[in-house]
Protein backbone atom coordinates (compact mmCIF):
# COMPACT_ATOMS: atom_id res chain seq x y z
CA UNK A 1 0.00 0.00 0.00
CA UNK A 2 1.17 3.38 -0.91
CA UNK A 3 1.56 6.14 2.33
CA UNK A 4 -1.09 8.01 0.88
CA UNK A 5 -2.01 9.63 4.07
CA UNK A 6 2.00 11.29 3.36
CA UNK A 7 1.42 12.10 0.62
CA UNK A 8 -2.38 13.27 0.82
CA UNK A 9 -1.61 15.96 3.73
CA UNK A 10 1.76 17.03 1.62
CA UNK A 11 0.09 17.31 -1.76
CA UNK A 12 -2.63 19.52 0.03
CA UNK A 13 -0.03 21.58 2.13
CA UNK A 14 1.83 22.46 -1.01
CA UNK A 15 -0.98 23.03 -3.12
CA UNK A 16 -1.45 20.16 -5.25
CA UNK A 17 -4.81 21.33 -6.90
CA UNK A 18 -3.01 24.09 -8.58
CA UNK A 19 0.57 25.95 -8.47
CA UNK A 20 -0.88 28.89 -7.04
CA UNK A 21 -3.05 29.39 -4.32
CA UNK A 22 -6.34 28.30 -5.08
CA UNK A 23 -9.66 31.38 -4.69
CA UNK A 24 -11.97 28.95 -2.48
CA UNK A 25 -14.74 31.20 -3.24
CA UNK A 26 -14.55 30.70 -6.79
CA UNK A 27 -12.74 27.50 -7.43
CA UNK A 28 -11.84 26.57 -11.12
CA UNK A 29 -12.98 23.09 -12.69
CA UNK A 30 -9.51 21.68 -11.93
CA UNK A 31 -9.16 22.66 -8.35
CA UNK A 32 -12.26 21.00 -7.82
CA UNK A 33 -11.28 17.53 -9.73
CA UNK A 34 -8.43 17.22 -7.49
CA UNK A 35 -10.39 17.29 -4.62
CA UNK A 36 -12.35 14.60 -6.24
CA UNK A 37 -9.50 12.61 -7.56
CA UNK A 38 -7.85 12.82 -4.14
CA UNK A 39 -11.08 11.08 -2.32
CA UNK A 40 -11.62 8.53 -4.96
CA UNK A 41 -7.78 7.70 -4.48
CA UNK A 42 -8.15 7.50 -0.59
CA UNK A 43 -10.77 5.35 -0.71
CA UNK A 44 -9.47 2.99 -3.01
CA UNK A 45 -6.50 2.37 -1.26
CA UNK A 46 -7.55 2.50 2.41
CA UNK A 47 -11.31 2.59 2.21
CA UNK A 48 -13.94 5.24 3.47
CA UNK A 49 -11.77 4.66 7.50
CA UNK A 50 -8.98 6.42 5.68
CA UNK A 51 -10.66 8.80 4.08
CA UNK A 52 -11.49 9.53 6.61
CA UNK A 53 -8.36 10.26 8.21
CA UNK A 54 -7.30 12.18 5.36
CA UNK A 55 -9.72 14.40 6.00
CA UNK A 56 -9.50 15.08 9.26
CA UNK A 57 -5.89 15.47 8.81
CA UNK A 58 -6.35 17.94 5.79
CA UNK A 59 -8.66 20.22 8.27
CA UNK A 60 -6.07 20.20 11.08
CA UNK A 61 -3.54 21.60 8.78
CA UNK A 62 -5.43 24.83 8.23
CA UNK A 63 -3.75 27.26 10.69
CA UNK A 64 -6.05 30.24 9.55
CA UNK A 65 -5.81 29.97 6.15
CA UNK A 66 -9.47 29.83 4.44
CA UNK A 67 -7.74 28.76 1.11
CA UNK A 68 -6.73 25.52 2.44
CA UNK A 69 -10.17 25.00 4.32
CA UNK A 70 -11.51 25.17 1.40
CA UNK A 71 -9.85 22.19 -0.39
CA UNK A 72 -11.00 20.30 2.54
CA UNK A 73 -14.35 21.10 2.20
CA UNK A 74 -14.30 20.15 -1.40
CA UNK A 75 -12.42 16.61 -0.59
CA UNK A 76 -15.38 16.20 2.39
CA UNK A 77 -17.79 17.14 -0.44
CA UNK A 78 -16.40 14.20 -2.61
CA UNK A 79 -16.26 11.88 0.63
CA UNK A 80 -19.79 12.64 1.55
CA UNK A 81 -21.12 11.23 -2.61
CA UNK A 82 -18.58 8.48 -2.32
CA UNK A 83 -20.04 7.48 1.16
CA UNK A 84 -23.56 8.06 0.24
CA UNK A 85 -23.49 6.30 -2.89
CA UNK A 86 -21.54 2.89 -1.52
CA UNK A 87 -24.60 2.73 0.92
CA UNK A 88 -27.33 3.04 -1.20
CA UNK A 89 -25.90 0.05 -3.38
CA UNK A 90 -24.95 -1.59 -0.16
CA UNK A 91 -28.26 -1.46 1.84
CA UNK A 92 -26.50 -0.09 4.90
CA UNK A 93 -26.33 3.13 6.79
CA UNK A 94 -24.10 6.44 5.59
CA UNK A 95 -21.30 6.72 8.24
CA UNK A 96 -21.91 9.55 10.83
CA UNK A 97 -18.59 11.08 9.85
CA UNK A 98 -20.23 12.88 6.59
CA UNK A 99 -23.73 13.79 8.47
CA UNK A 100 -24.65 17.42 7.85
CA UNK A 101 -24.02 18.35 10.98
CA UNK A 102 -20.71 17.08 11.29
CA UNK A 103 -19.67 18.62 7.70
CA UNK A 104 -21.53 21.97 8.80
CA UNK A 105 -18.91 22.04 12.09
CA UNK A 106 -16.32 21.02 9.75
CA UNK A 107 -16.52 22.90 6.80
CA UNK A 108 -17.96 26.34 8.90
CA UNK A 109 -14.66 28.07 9.40
CA UNK A 110 -14.17 28.14 5.90
CA UNK A 111 -17.28 29.88 5.29
CA UNK A 112 -16.54 32.56 8.49
CA UNK A 113 -13.10 33.42 7.31
CA UNK A 114 -14.41 33.81 3.77
CA UNK A 115 -17.15 35.82 5.11
CA UNK A 116 -20.18 33.63 3.78
CA UNK A 117 -23.53 33.76 5.05
CA UNK A 118 -26.09 30.72 5.60
CA UNK A 119 -27.43 32.04 2.02
CA UNK A 120 -24.53 31.82 -0.14
CA UNK A 121 -23.19 28.98 1.58
CA UNK A 122 -26.38 26.92 0.04
CA UNK A 123 -25.44 28.78 -2.98
CA UNK A 124 -21.76 27.59 -2.69
CA UNK A 125 -22.67 24.07 -2.30
CA UNK A 126 -25.14 24.12 -5.26
CA UNK A 127 -22.26 25.47 -7.31
CA UNK A 128 -19.71 23.28 -6.43
CA UNK A 129 -21.63 20.01 -5.84
CA UNK A 130 -22.42 18.94 -9.04
CA UNK A 131 -18.66 19.50 -10.61
CA UNK A 132 -17.37 17.16 -7.79
CA UNK A 133 -19.84 14.86 -8.55
CA UNK A 134 -18.43 14.63 -12.11
CA UNK A 135 -15.72 14.09 -11.12
CA UNK A 136 -15.67 11.25 -8.45
CA UNK A 137 -17.89 9.73 -11.00
CA UNK A 138 -14.83 9.61 -13.88
CA UNK A 139 -12.58 8.47 -11.50
CA UNK A 140 -14.66 5.66 -9.86
CA UNK A 141 -15.35 4.41 -13.01
CA UNK A 142 -12.28 4.67 -14.52
CA UNK A 143 -11.79 0.85 -15.80
CA UNK A 144 -7.98 2.06 -16.95
CA UNK A 145 -7.01 2.85 -12.92
CA UNK A 146 -5.34 -0.50 -11.77
CA UNK A 147 -6.98 0.35 -8.54
CA UNK A 148 -10.70 0.68 -9.71
CA UNK A 149 -13.40 -0.90 -7.15
CA UNK A 150 -12.85 -4.23 -7.07
CA UNK A 151 -16.41 -6.54 -6.83
CA UNK A 152 -16.58 -8.90 -3.59
CA UNK A 153 -15.03 -12.48 -4.89
CA UNK A 154 -17.59 -14.71 -6.41
CA UNK A 155 -17.41 -17.96 -4.56
CA UNK A 156 -19.09 -21.56 -5.18
CA UNK A 157 -21.29 -21.42 -1.63
CA UNK A 158 -22.78 -25.06 -2.49
CA UNK A 159 -19.79 -26.76 -4.04
CA UNK A 160 -17.51 -25.61 -1.00
CA UNK A 161 -20.75 -26.50 2.21
CA UNK A 162 -20.76 -30.23 -0.22
CA UNK A 163 -16.75 -30.50 0.64
CA UNK A 164 -17.69 -29.76 4.51
CA UNK A 165 -21.35 -31.97 4.67
CA UNK A 166 -19.21 -34.52 3.58
CA UNK A 167 -15.84 -34.22 5.43
CA UNK A 168 -16.68 -37.11 7.68
CA UNK A 169 -17.30 -39.70 4.82
CA UNK A 170 -20.99 -39.91 4.82
CA UNK A 171 -23.18 -36.76 3.52
CA UNK A 172 -24.65 -34.65 6.70
CA UNK A 173 -27.28 -32.46 6.00
CA UNK A 174 -27.03 -30.75 9.24
CA UNK A 175 -23.42 -29.82 8.81
CA UNK A 176 -24.66 -28.34 5.31
CA UNK A 177 -27.35 -26.29 6.58
CA UNK A 178 -25.06 -24.72 9.32
CA UNK A 179 -22.23 -23.86 6.75
CA UNK A 180 -24.66 -22.79 4.39
CA UNK A 181 -25.76 -20.01 7.48
CA UNK A 182 -22.16 -19.41 8.30
CA UNK A 183 -21.22 -18.81 4.44
CA UNK A 184 -24.55 -16.28 4.40
CA UNK A 185 -23.61 -14.14 7.96
CA UNK A 186 -20.26 -13.73 6.78
CA UNK A 187 -20.92 -12.26 3.33
CA UNK A 188 -23.54 -9.94 5.07
CA UNK A 189 -20.87 -8.73 7.06
CA UNK A 190 -18.16 -8.44 3.66
CA UNK A 191 -20.85 -6.61 2.13
CA UNK A 192 -21.64 -3.93 4.58
CA UNK A 193 -17.82 -3.60 5.38
CA UNK A 194 -16.25 -3.74 1.47
CA UNK A 195 -15.75 -0.32 0.88
CA UNK A 196 -13.49 -0.19 3.97
CA UNK A 197 -11.53 -2.91 3.37
CA UNK A 198 -8.05 -1.61 2.13
CA UNK A 199 -7.58 -3.42 -1.45
CA UNK A 200 -4.21 -5.24 -0.19
CA UNK A 201 -6.36 -7.18 2.32
CA UNK A 202 -8.64 -7.62 -0.16
CA UNK A 203 -6.29 -9.09 -2.36
CA UNK A 204 -4.43 -11.41 0.46
CA UNK A 205 -7.58 -12.77 2.27
CA UNK A 206 -8.95 -13.46 -1.43
CA UNK A 207 -6.25 -16.24 -1.87
CA UNK A 208 -6.30 -17.01 1.48
CA UNK A 209 -10.22 -18.40 0.84
CA UNK A 210 -9.34 -20.18 -2.51
CA UNK A 211 -7.46 -22.74 -0.54
CA UNK A 212 -10.71 -23.92 0.51
CA UNK A 213 -10.53 -24.65 -3.26
CA UNK A 214 -14.35 -23.25 -3.93
CA UNK A 215 -13.89 -20.63 -1.89
CA UNK A 216 -14.95 -19.56 1.33
CA UNK A 217 -16.43 -16.38 2.62
CA UNK A 218 -16.25 -17.02 6.33
CA UNK A 219 -12.64 -17.90 5.69
CA UNK A 220 -12.28 -14.60 3.91
CA UNK A 221 -14.27 -12.49 6.45
CA UNK A 222 -12.39 -14.34 9.38
CA UNK A 223 -8.92 -13.22 7.44
CA UNK A 224 -10.18 -9.72 6.73
CA UNK A 225 -11.09 -9.15 10.52
CA UNK A 226 -7.68 -10.45 11.58
CA UNK A 227 -5.85 -8.76 9.34
CA UNK A 228 -7.65 -4.85 10.59
CA UNK A 229 -7.18 -5.77 13.76
CA UNK A 230 -3.68 -6.94 13.73
CA UNK A 231 -2.85 -3.76 11.53
CA UNK A 232 -4.46 -1.65 14.36
CA UNK A 233 -2.27 -3.47 16.94
CA UNK A 234 1.09 -3.17 15.55
CA UNK A 235 0.50 0.44 14.61
CA UNK A 236 0.51 1.33 18.34
CA UNK A 237 2.86 -0.91 19.21
CA UNK A 238 5.70 0.02 21.61
CA UNK A 239 8.81 -1.66 22.67
CA UNK A 240 8.74 -2.49 26.55
CA UNK A 241 11.95 -1.35 27.83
Amino acid sequence: MKLLFAVASLAVAQGAFGEVLVDGQNPSSKDLDGAAQLAVKAVKEVGANGLIEVINECYQMRIDNSQQDFKCVWIDIAGQHIDQSFSKVAGIKPKIFWSHDQMEARAAPAFKAAGIDSYHIEEYYKSVKPKIFASVAKYMNNSSDESAEDPIPLYDVKSYCNIIANYGGSPSEFIRKGCYTQEQSAYNEIKSEWPNVPKSIRSQCDSIAKTSGPGSYALFNGCIKQEISSKEENQNFELKR
